[in-house]
C-alpha cells in the first residue's frame, strides 16, 4: 500500500515538471577588443576617428548624380569612384544613411587627380530630402606632385529657426568641380566631434555585402589594448580584403603584436595582387604562452610605398571556450500564415517537410499570435519582449532606440558570438536598430528589393565554420512568403494546373475591383493562382531550411521558428496583403526545438512570440538575465485553458486599431479612419467589430449587434489594456530616404509614420462610444 502511494506521488511530480534541455555549459566571459588609437601620424584637431567608407567596397551604399561613372581604373570593382570631370558640370558622389549634424564635424577624402585634372573644388553637403542641414565651404585640391593623398574638409550645422529641432540629414553628398580629367575617390573617413554615447558598441564595417562590429585600420597608426589573458585563451579576428589595399607591387601587411613583460609573439598577413577583390577572411592566435598574464595586443598596418591605405578589422575577442559550443538558432518567415504548414493539419495542400521534422523533434505552439500586422514593429517586439504598445515603433522606418536591450545584446553579453542574416533591405542596421547586439549582420544589396531564402542561409552557413570553436546565436530572416509570390525555379506553379492560364479572359470574372489587387496581379480571374503560389513559397523556404537543419551544430541546438505576422488571401475581403487586424495576419507559426525536448508535443494554449526571446534564454540557461517575457515551455503539460491568461491583443500599423483575442472570440477597435490596404471596405473611428473565427474563418460575419455583451466585455477589456500602456522612449528617428519610401510602396506597404502617442484611446461623443457606455 505505502510502495503504490509513494509510485503514485512520483508520478504526480513527474507529469508536473515541465521539461528542461539537459543543461548548457556556458563560454567564458569574452573580451571584445576596441583597441585604441595610439601612435596616429595625422591627428585631427578635437576631432575623432568615426567610420571609415572605402568606397569599392560599399559600391551598393553609393551613388553617383550628374556624371557617368566609368568601368577603368581598378577593373571591376571601379563603377562610382572615378569621376569624369567635364566644364560647368558638378558631380555629386552620395551615400544613404543617418547622419547627426552636431556629431559629424568633418570628412578625410581619401583621392587622386588623373587624367591631367589640375584643380577640383570639393565640398560635402548633409541633407534631409530637400534641405540641407550641414554643409562645408568649397575646398580647392591641385594637381601635380604628387597628384593625390587625402585632403579634410569640416561641415558645420545649418542653423536651425527658433523652436526648431536640428534634424539628423539622410543623405551625405560630395560634390565635384572641374574642368577637365578626372578624380578618383579612394575613401572617405567620417570625422566626429564627440563620441555617440547611446550606444557602447563599435561602429559597423561594411564590406562585400555584410557588416562586422569594428573599424579601420589606417597605416598611420597604431591601435592597442592592455588586457588580462586567462589560460588556454586565443585571439580571434577577422580581416578584410578590399581592391586599394591590395593594389599595385608594394601590397601591405597587417601586423599583430602580442607583448607581455617576459615575452613578444608577432603575426603578420601579407596582402598582394593575389588576393585582389572585396571579402572577409579570419584569423587566430595562440595564446598559451600569455596565460594568467597581463599583455598589450597590437594591430598595425605596413606599407612599402608609403601611401595611406586602410584595413577593415572586425570581431576583435579574446575568449576561452569551456567544453562544447552552443548553438542557438532563431528563424522569422515574414508573412507567414500559421495554417500554412504541414503539420498544421489545416487541410491545406502545402508541404514543408523540413519544419515537419524539426516539430517532431520538438514542440508546436498551434495557436501563437503576433502583436501586430507589420515587420519591424513585429521583430522590435520579438527582440526586445516588449509590445508596441510601449515600445511605440508602428510603423518600417522608425528604427529601435540604442537605448533599447536587446536578445541579441544579452547573448552577446553571454559570451556568444551574434551573427544575423536578413532578406529585406529595411531590417538593415540603420533603418531597424535591429543591429545592435549583433557582431555580424548581413543584407541584400541597397538596389534588391530581397534576397531569397537560399542566399540568405548560405550567409550563415558560410560564417559558422568561422566561429567552429565559439557558442553562436544566430537570426535568420526569410522573406520569401511576402508578395510577390514568385517561387524560383521548380517551385513555380508547384501547386497550381499545368498548363492553365490564371489571367484567361474566358475565366469568371472574380468580381474583385483591380484597385485593390496587387500590381502584378492585376486582370486576374483564377484566385487559386496567387494562393497556390503563396504555398509554393512557402514549400520552396522549407527546402532551403533543409540543408541548416541537417548541419550537426544545428541539430544538437536550440532552434526556433515562427513568423512576424500572416497574410489575408481572402479574408475580410482583403486580398493577398497584411492590411487589418483579422486572425489570418496574427496567427502565426512558432516551433520550438532543443535538446532534450518533448518531441512531438503539439501545445493548444494560445500564446505570443512577445515571450520566445526570454524562452531562448531559459533554454540556454541563461535564466538569470534580466529580459522580459514568460517562459513557453512552462504550457507543455498544462491541461485545458485559461481564457484570461490566453487574452492576447495586437496594435495596427500606425496604431490605426487595436485588438483583442479571448476565448474563442475576436474583436478589433479601430482607433482612427482607416481602409485595409488591398481590401474593401473602410472603418471609421472607434468603430467596434466582433468575429468567431472558429465558426466563421474569413470573419465575414460581424457579431457586435448579436452578441453585443460578449463585445462590450472585451472591449472593455482591451480599452482598459491600452490605458495601461508606457511609453519607453525606445523610438529613433525615422527614416525619409525617397528610395527606402519607394521600395516599401512596391513591397505594398502604406507610408505609416510613427507618431508620439500620449493616449491610445479617449472617448468621445461619436455614436460608437455612446453605444457601448
Amino acid at each position: 500500500m505505502k510502495s503504490s502511494l509513494l509510485f503514485s506521488i512520483l508520478l504526480v511530480g513527474l507529469l508536473g515538471c515541465s521539461p528542461r534541455p539537459s543543461p548548457f555549459v556556458q563560454p567564458a566571459p569574452v573580451q571584445r577588443l576596441e583597441l585604441s588609437v595610439t601612435d596616429s601620424k595625422d591627428p585631427e584637431e578635437g576631432l575623432e576617428v568615426g567610420v571609415h567608407h572605402e568606397i569599392l567596397a560599399e559600391m551598393g551604399l553609393w551613388s553617383l548624380d550628374g556624371g557617368k561613372g566609368e568601368r577603368t581604373m581598378l577593373s571591376e570593382y571601379a563603377e562610382l569612384n572615378r569621376l569624369s570631370l567635364s566644364p560647368g558640370k558638378t558631380l555629386r558622389l552620395g551615400m544613404r544613411g543617418n547622419f547627426d549634424p552636431i556629431q559629424l564635424g568633418g570628412l578625410k577624402i581619401g583621392y587622386s587627380l588623373v587624367d591631367g585634372a589640375e584643380e577640383v573644388l570639393i565640398r560635402a553637403i548633409c541633407m534631409r530630402r530637400k534641405k540641407v542641414v550641414a554643409s562645408s565651404k568649397p575646398t580647392k585640391v591641385r594637381g601635380g606632385e604628387p597628384t593625390g593623398g587625402s585632403i579634410t574638409i569640416l561641415l558645420q550645422a545649418e542653423a536651425s529657426k527658433k523652436g526648431e529641432k536640428l534634424v539628423h540629414g539622410d543623405k551625405l553628398f560630395l560634390t565635384f568641380k572641374g574642368t577637365k580629367g578626372a578624380v578618383v575617390v579612394h575613401s572617405v573617413q567620417e570625422l566626429l566631434t564627440s563620441r555617440d554615447d547611446s550606444s557602447d558598441e563599435l561602429p559597423m564595417v561594411i564590406l562585400a555585402g555584410e557588416a562586422r562590429r569594428g573599424f579601420w585600420l589606417s597605416s598611420r597608426e597604431t591601435r592597442r589594448q592592455e588586457v588580462a589573458i586567462a589560460r588556454d585563451s586565443k585571439l580571434s579576428f577577422s580581416y578584410g580584403l578590399t581592391p586599394r589595399l591590395c593594389e599595385g607591387i608594394a601590397g601591405a601587411s597587417l601586423r599583430v603584436t602580442v607583448v607581455s613583460d617576459t615575452k613578444e609573439s608577432e603575426h603578420g598577413i601579407n596582402f598582394s595582387t593575389a588576393d585582389f577583390g572585396s571579402k572577409w577572411l579570419n584569423y587566430e592566435v595562440d595564446l598559451a604562452e600569455f596565460g594568467g598574464s597581463m599583455a598589450e595586443v597590437r594591430f598595425s598596418l605596413l606599407t612599402r610605398d608609403g601611401e595611406t591605405r586602410h584595413c577593415p578589422v572586425a570581431d576583435v575577442a579574446i575568449f576561452t571556450q569551456k567544453g562544447a559550443p552552443q548553438t542557438v538558432v532563431l528563424i522569422s518567415s515574414d508573412t507567414h500564415r500559421g495554417d500554412h504548414l504541414g503539420l498544421a493539419e489545416s487541410g491545406i495542400n502545402v508541404r514543408t517537410p523540413a519544419l515537419d521534422a524539426l516539430a517532431r523533434k520538438g514542440i508546436f505552439f498551434e495557436d501563437c499570435q503576433s502583436p501586430t500586422n507589420l515587420t519591424i514593429p513585429s521583430h522590435v517586439s520579438l527582440m526586445t519582449g516588449i509590445h508596441l504598445r510601449d515600445h511605440r515603433i508602428l510603423d518600417n522606418r522608425t528604427p529601435l532606440a540604442p537605448s533599447a536591450r536587446t536578445l541579441a545584446e544579452r547573448f552577446q553579453e553571454a559570451g556568444y558570438v551574434t551573427l544575423a542574416s536578413v532578406s529585406a533591405p529595411f531590417l538593415r542596421p540603420e533603418v531597424s536598430g535591429l543591429g545592435q547586439g549583433f557582431d555580424r549582420v548581413a543584407w541584400p544589396p541597397y538596389k534588391s528589393p530581397i534576397r531569397d531564402a537560399a542566399d540568405t542561409i548560405g550567409m550563415i552557413r558560410g560564417w559558422l565554420p568561422d566561429v567552429a570553436n565559439r557558442s553562436v546565436f544566430v537570426w535568420i530572416h526569410l522573406f520569401d512568403a511576402h508578395h510577390p509570390y514568385e517561387p524560383p525555379g521548380e517551385f513555380n506553379r508547384l501547386y497550381y494546373e499545368e498548363g492553365k492560364d490564371p489571367f484567361d479572359s474566358k475565366l469568371p470574372d472574380p468580381g474583385i475591383p483591380s484597385s485593390i489587387l496587387p500590381p502584378e496581379l492585376k486582370g486576374i480571374r483564377d484566385l487559386d493562382f496567387p494562393k497556390s503560389q503563396y504555398r509554393a513559397e512557402v514549400t520552396y523556404l522549407d527546402s532551403s531550411l533543409k540543408a541548416l537543419f541537417d548541419d550537426s551544430r544545428v541539430q544538437s541546438g536550440i532552434v526556433a521558428f515562427v513568423a512576424d505576422h500572416g497574410e489575408c488571401l481572402g479574408q475580410r475581403n482583403i486580398y493577398f496583403s497584411h492590411g487589418g487586424l483579422y486572425p489570418a495576419n496574427l496567427h502565426i507559426p512558432l516551433i520550438l526545438s532543443w535538446p532534450g525536448a518533448p518531441g512531438g508535443t503539439r501545445i493548444p494554449q494560445r500564446v505570443t512570440h512577445l515571450d520566445l526571446a526570454r524562452t531562448l534564454l531559459n533554454l540556454a540557461s541563461l535564466r538569470d538575465v534580466e529580459f522580459p517575457g514568460a517562459d513557453l515551455v512552462d504550457h507543455v503539460g498544462k491541461k485545458g485553458r485559461d481564457e484570461q491568461a490566453e487574452a492576447t491583443f495586437a496594435l495596427q500599423a500606425g496604431g490605426a486599431a487595436a485588438s483583442i483575442t479571448q476565448g474563442e472570440y475576436h474583436l478589433v477597435l479601430h482607433l482612427e479612419d482607416n481602409a485595409p490596404l488591398f481590401g474593401i471596405g473602410k472603418n471609421v473611428k472607434h468603430e467596434v467589430e466582433l468575429y468567431h473565427p472558429g465558426r466563421d474563418p474569413l470573419c465575414q460575419e460581424n457579431l457586435v449587434d448579436k452578441e453585443s455583451l460578449q463585445a462590450k466585455k472585451l472591449r472593455a477589456r482591451l480599452v482598459e489594456w491600452l490605458a495601461s500602456s508606457r511609453n519607453l522612449s525606445l523610438t529613433g528617428e525615422s527614416i525619409n530616404d525617397p528610395a527606402l519610401l519607394e521600395k516599401l510602396k512596391m513591397l505594398g506597404y502604406h507610408d505609416h509614420t510613427t507618431q508620439q502617442v500620449t493616449d491610445w484611446f479617449e472617448k468621445d461623443e461619436c455614436k460608437w462610444c455612446q453605444r457601448f457606455e
